[in-house]
C-alpha cells in the first residue's frame, strides 16, 4: 500500500472515528444518567425505619425487582419478561444467602435457607482486557503485519531512508453465548430462592463459558477465536539446563515483548500450577534451605499474585501445566454486542400447561486479537 493511499484511507477511518466519538460520548452519558438513578434507588430509604440501604444488589436482586417481573408476576407468570443487564459495579457484588418461609406439618411457617448454589470462582481473565460497544454483528479492524524500522541519523538536506509499515483488513464475528433451564411457576413466585439461582447459576455459568472461551476458543463455527489459538508458540530454544517454572515463565516474557509491539502485562496459570510455584523452596543456600521462595506462608494482609512484577491470574479454564503470557492491555480487546441478557417465558413446547417457566441467559461478544505476536503460549 502507497503512503498517499495509506494516508488517504487513515483521513476516511478519522473521518468516521470522530462520528463514532460523537455516538459513544451521547451513549456513555445516558449510561451515567442511569447508573446515577440506579445508585438513587438502591440506596432509597427503607420502608421501615428509614435507613439507608448499604448493600448493592446482584444480578438477581436486580431482576426479581424489577417492575418488569413483578408484573410477570402479579399476572401469573403468564407471557415473558426480559430483563437486560448491563455490566454495572452495581451489581458486580459478593452473593448473600436469603431466608424464606416453609409451611411446616402445621402449617406455622419455619425459617430455612433458600436455594443453596454451588460456590463460585472469581473471573479475572476479562478483566485484564479492554472493553467497549460493538455497533454491529461483524467487526473489522486493521492489523499491522509488518514493520521495518529504517531510521536513521541523517546529515542536512541529504534523502532520509523510508521506512515501510503493512496492514491487512480483518474481521471477527461476534458471537453468541447461552444456556436455559426450567423452573416451576411456584419457584418462580419464591423471591430468595430465585434471586439466588439466577445469580449463582445461570448468569454466573455464562462468565465461565465466556472466561473459556476468551482463552481457548477455537475460531471454528460459533466459537470465539480465543487468546491461546492465536497466540506464538513458546519457544523451547530460549530454556537453560535445570530451568525452573519461574525460569520459563520469564523466557515467555522476553520473547513476548522481543517482537516490540508492547509490554507483557499479565500471566494466566491453572490454579495447580501456581500452587506448584508457590511452594518452591531455597535449596542453594544451607542457611535459607526449606525456605519458600515467594515469600512467607504465614504473611498477613490481601497481596496482589505477582511474579517477575507481572500480575498472576488463575483460570481452571487453562490446562494444568500450560501457561499464557501477553500483552493483554495493548494486544487485544473485547467487543460486546449485547450484555447478559436474562429472559424468562412460558413459551416453550407445554411449559404453559405444565406450569413450568424456561429461564434463559445470553450474551454476544467478539474478541478482537490485533497484536497476536505479544500472547505467548506454552508448557512446562
Amino acid at each position: 500500500m502507497e503512503l498517499s493511499e495509506l494516508l488517504t484511507e487513515l483521513k476516511s477511518y478519522q473521518s468516521g472515528l470522530d462520528k463514532k466519538i460523537a455516538e459513544l460520548t451521547e451513549k456513555t452519558n445516558n449510561t451515567r444518567l442511569l447508573c446515577d438513578q440506579t445508585q438513587a434507588q438502591l440506596l432509597r430509604p427503607d420502608a421501615g425505619g428509614g435507613a439507608r440501604r448499604t448493600q448493592t444488589k446482584g444480578l438477581g436482586e436486580a431482576v426479581t425487582e424489577s417492575d418488569e417481573f413483578k408484573s410477570f408476576i402479579a399476572h401469573g407468570a403468564k407471557g415473558r419478561v426480559i430483563f437486560v443487564a448491563p455490566r454495572n459495579p452495581l451489581w458486580e457484588s459478593k452473593i448473600t444467602l436469603s431466608d424464606f418461609g416453609t409451611p411446616t406439618a402445621t402449617g406455622v411457617p419455619v425459617q430455612q435457607i433458600g436455594i443453596v448454589s454451588g460456590q463460585t470462582r472469581q473471573l479475572r481473565v476479562r478483566d485484564l482486557l479492554p472493553a467497549s460497544p460493538a455497533e454491529a454483528g461483524v467487526i473489522e479492524f486493521t492489523r499491522e503485519t509488518g514493520y521495518a524500522n529504517l531510521a536513521s541519523p541523517a546529515a542536512e538536506a541529504s534523502d532520509k531512508n523510508e521506512s515501510t509499515i503493512s496492514f491487512t483488513p480483518a474481521q471477527e464475528v461476534v458471537k453468541t453465548i447461552a444456556h436455559w433451564t426450567r423452573l416451576s411457576r411456584q419457584a418462580a413466585a419464591d423471591i430468595p430462592g430465585l434471586t439466588q439461582y439466577v445469580n449463582g447459576r445461570l448468569s454466573y455459568g455464562l462468565d465461565l463459558k465466556v472466561e473459556a472461551q476468551i482463552l481457548a476458543g477455537s475460531g471454528v463455527g460459533e466459537a470465539l477465536n480465543g487468546l491461546i489459538t492465536q497466540s506464538a508458540d513458546y519457544d523451547t530454544g530460549l530454556n537453560v539446563s535445570g530451568d525452573t517454572m519461574i525460569d520459563k515463565l520469564r523466557h515467555a516474557i522476553y520473547q513476548c515483548e522481543s517482537s516490540e509491539r508492547g509490554p507483557c502485562d499479565g500471566i494466566v496459570l491453572h490454579p495447580k500450577d501456581w500452587e506448584k510455584i508457590e511452594l518452591i523452596k531455597d535449596e542453594a543456600v544451607a542457611a535459607n534451605k526449606g525456605r519458600y521462595m515467594l515469600g512467607s506462608p504465614g504473611g498477613s494482609g490481601v497481596t496482589i499474585k505477582t511474579l517477575w512484577q507481572r500480575p498472576i491470574v488463575e483460570s481452571f479454564s487453562m490446562d494444568q501445566g500450560t501457561f499464557l503470557v501477553g500483552g493483554f492491555a495493548t494486544g487485544a480487546h473485547i467487543r460486546n454486542r449485547m450484555e447478559t441478557v436474562i429472559d424468562i417465558s412460558e413459551s416453550h413446547g407445554e411449559f404453559f400447561v405444565k406450569n413450568l417457566l424456561a429461564v434463559r441467559a445470553e450474551c454476544r461478544l467478539a474478541l478482537i486479537c490485533t497484536v497476536p505476536e505479544l500472547f505467548v503460549n506454552g508448557s512446562f
